[in-house]
C-alpha cells in the first residue's frame, strides 16, 4: 500500500495538511501545524521547519511526489493515494511538460508542481488508484534510464515509416526516439514469451531490423507481457548500449511490490 502520509514530510505538504485540518477540524492553525508536522514524525511545527528548510538533503536528492484519488462505490469508500520516488536528477531535466504528456502512462497526471504529479481523475477502487500510479512510475523509470523520449509520429517506428510493416502480434506498443542520434525506437509489450520466432523473427529478417526481448519486466504489465525492443538495423545505433540500460533497472513498481 502507498504511505499516505510520506508526502507531508515537506513544508509545503505539512502546511497542505494543515489547512485541511484547520477547516474540517475548526482548529487554530498554529495547532493544525502542529497536528500535520507529528503525522510527519516531527516533534512540532518549528521542529519541522527547522529540519527540513536548514537541511542540505534537498541540494542530493530528487525527491517526485505521485498524487491519486478513488471512490469505491460499492465499499462505499474514497480516499487518496501518495507516493513518493527519488529521482537521479530533477524531473523537468529528464523530461519536459509536453513530452510527458505523451507518454502514455503519465498522460493521465497533471504536474501541480515541479516535484508533484496530481491524477484528477477519480479511479473506482484504491487498487486502480494504486496501479495508475504504478504505471506512471515504470514508464519514468525507463525514460530516467535511457534517455529516450515519447515519438507522436508513430509511423517512424515501422521500417520504410510505414503502418503496413508494422510487427506482427504486436501489442502494448509504445513509440520512442533518441534524442542524440534521432533513431526512432518501438517498444512492444505483449502477452508472449521472451522468445523471438515465427513470423515476429521473419519480419526482424526482412526488414533489416533489430527485435531483441529484455530481462526487465517492462511497463505495461510486469511479468505477464514481455517487453521488446526493435529498431532500424542499418542506422549503425547502439543496440546493445540500450538494452544494456534497460536490463539494469530495477524492478518495476506494481500493486503487489
Amino acid at each position: 500500500m502507498l504511505n499516505e502520509n510520506i508526502q507531508q514530510a515537506t513544508i509545503g505538504g505539512i502546511k497542505r495538511l494543515a489547512n485541511q485540518l484547520k477547516k474540517s477540524n475548526g482548529l487554530p492553525y498554529h495547532e493544525a501545524l502542529n497536528i500535520a508536522a507529528r503525522s510527519a514524525s516531527f516533534e512540532n511545527y518549528a521542529h519541522a521547519s527547522n529540519q527540513l528548510e536548514n537541511s542540505h538533503i534537498k541540494n542530493h536528492t530528487h525527491r517526485l511526489f505521485f498524487t491519486s484519488y478513488w471512490y469505491d462505490i460499492k465499499k462505499r469508500k474514497m480516499g487518496r493515494e501518495v507516493l513518493d520516488i527519488e529521482l537521479s536528477k530533477p524531473l523537468l531535466k529528464i523530461i519536459n511538460k509536453n513530452e510527458y504528456k505523451r507518454a502514455i502512462g503519465m498522460a493521465a497526471f497533471r504536474l501541480a508542481s515541479p516535484n508533484h504529479f496530481v491524477n484528477d481523475d477519480v479511479a473506482q477502487s484504491q487498487e486502480g488508484s494504486i496501479d495508475v500510479i504504478c504505471k506512471a512510475v515504470r514508464m519514468l523509470r525507463l525514460i530516467e534510464a535511457t534517455g529516450l523520449k515519447p515519438n507522436i509520429n508513430h509511423h517512424q517506428s515501422y521500417p520504410n515509416e510505414s503502418y503496413q510493416n508494422k510487427l506482427p502480434q504486436a501489442d502494448h506498443s509504445s513509440h520512442w526516439y533518441d534524442p542524440v542520434t534521432g533513431q526512432s525506437v518501438l517498444i512492444d509489450e505483449p502477452y508472449l514469451t521472451a522468445v523471438i520466432h515465427g513470423e515476429r523473427a521473419e519480419w526482424a529478417k526482412m526488414h533489416n531490423w533489430h527485435l531483441q526481448a529484455s530481462t526487465w519486466p517492462g511497463m505495461y504489465y510486469p511479468d505477464m507481457s514481455y517487453f521488446f525492443v526493435a529498431t532500424d538495423a542499418t542506422t549503425g545505433f547502439d543496440l546493445k548500449g540500450l538494452m544494456d540500460k534497460i536490463n539494469s533497472i530495477p524492478n518495476p513498481l506494481s500493486s503487489e511490490s
